[in-house]
């Protein structure tokens, strides 16, 4: 509809100044026709009014009959001419008039035109600003991301402690090695069984060992399971405790750090990252998380310390790399957590987290929407 109102605005433009012109050929010509008529029936002009007295003084005496009747007949044409004048002065009038009135529309017309375009040039411009200002800011966000990220690698790298078998750590060796004396598999095995060395309780402990090797369930098992679930998963935890405690100095900061970069990522106004650009940045903290880490986070969001940041990991899937193989306490531990406290299941598979957050159901599509709508950004702004 724009472009049709455009098109006719444009045609009357044209249409008014074809008949300006029209009026204006027209009436140089007919000014042009009446004055060369005029000048070939007087060609000596209209003379002065005194040089005209001083000529009848001095003629009129001697004039014959004949120049009298001449001069008669030439006054009575002028008459004529001057009537004519008049009417064409009366005709012309209204005509200019009436021209000068188009003048004017078209001149307004123009101008809005001209109005128009200018004004089209300005929201260019700051379209063309805003997608400019869009740019830098998401420049300066994933320079913030890419920093803070960097500043997460160092604190694991400055992480140093002694090891059970060797001499000093470092970074995830260290996490390692404080996490293997206390919560291994094996250790913690043994330390249950010290728990339940009693009579009636070595058969339940013999049958929770069959569920988690086996991964089997009976009778047996689920009265076992029950039995031990009340004391296993918060002993367990109290080993994590310790060891989190013992370095405390140095997990606090590792894990307050990676907390509030997840956070700063899902807090971002969605006028800024949509949900398929934030799984995309937390996307790439997770794919930088050793399975250690994974262990380490995952303990320490079962802890009342933890519980914000299990929120966000049930949000983005953090867990979706966490094997379990290895070690069946962590997994006896996902499946049996403390009372009140469990993580869901989208915090160990991406495809529910996505789900949940109305993106596509492969990583390939969400990485693909995320593209496209930074894209669009710039190109609506």
């Amino acid at each position: 509809m724009p472009n049709k109102k455009r098109t006719a605005l444009d045609g009357l433009t044209v249409f008014l100044a074809g008949l300006l012109m029209l009026f204006l050929v027209g009436g140089g010509g007919a000014g042009w026709y009446v004055y060369s008529v005029y000048h070939e029936a007087f060609p000596d002009g209209v003379r002065p009014k005194a040089a005209r007295e001083q000529t009848r003084q001095q003629v009129v005496p001697t004039k014959p009959p004949g120049l009298v009747e001449r001069d008669a007949e030439e006054a009575q044409a002028r008459a004529e001419w001057g009537q004519l004048g008049d009417y064409f002065g009366g005709t012309l009038n209204p005509l200019f008039g009436f021209v000068s009135v188009l003048a004017l529309l078209i001149t307004l017309i123009v101008q809005s035109k001209e109005l128009r375009l200018s004004t089209r040039e300005l929201e260019n411009s700051s379209k063309a600003l805003r997608g400019q200002n869009k740019a830098i800011e998401h420049q300066s966000f994933e320079q913030t991301f890419f920093a803070w990220l960097n500043n997460y690698h160092e604190l694991l790298q400055s992480i140093a402690g002694a090891g059970p078998i060797v001499g000093e750590l470092h970074g995830r060796a260290a996490l390692y090695g404080w996490w293997g004396p206390g919560n291994s598999s094996a250790l913690a095995f043994n330390w249950v069984r010290e728990q339940f060395a009693e009579h009636e309780r070595s058969t339940a402990y013999s049958e929770w060992i069959a569920s988690l090797r086996h991964h089997t369930e009976n009778e047996k098992t689920k009265a076992a399971l029950e039995m031990l679930n009340e004391s296993i998963t918060p002993a367990i935890l109290r080993k994590w405790e310790a060891v989190y405690l013992k370095h405390e100095y140095q997990l606090d900061s590792l894990f307050r750090n990676l907390y509030r970069l997840i956070l700063w990522i899902h807090s971002q106004h969605e006028s800024k990252l949509t949900p398929a650009q934030k799984w995309l940045y937390v996307g790439i903290v997770r794919g930088q998380l050793s399975w250690i880490e994974q262990v380490y986070l995952f303990y320490n969001g079962l802890t009342e310390r933890g519980g914000k940041f299990r929120k966000l990991v049930n949000t983005y899937a953090l867990f979706d790399n966490l094997t379990f193989e290895n070690d069946p306490v962590l997994e006896y531990v996902r499946h049996n957590p403390p009372g009140g406290v469990a993580y869901m299941r989208s915090a160990f598979d991406s495809v529910a987290a996505r789900r949940a957050l109305g993106l596509p159901d492969t990583a390939e599509e969400t990485m693909a929407l995320a593209a496209g709508e930074g894209r669009q950004d710039t190109e609506r702004d």
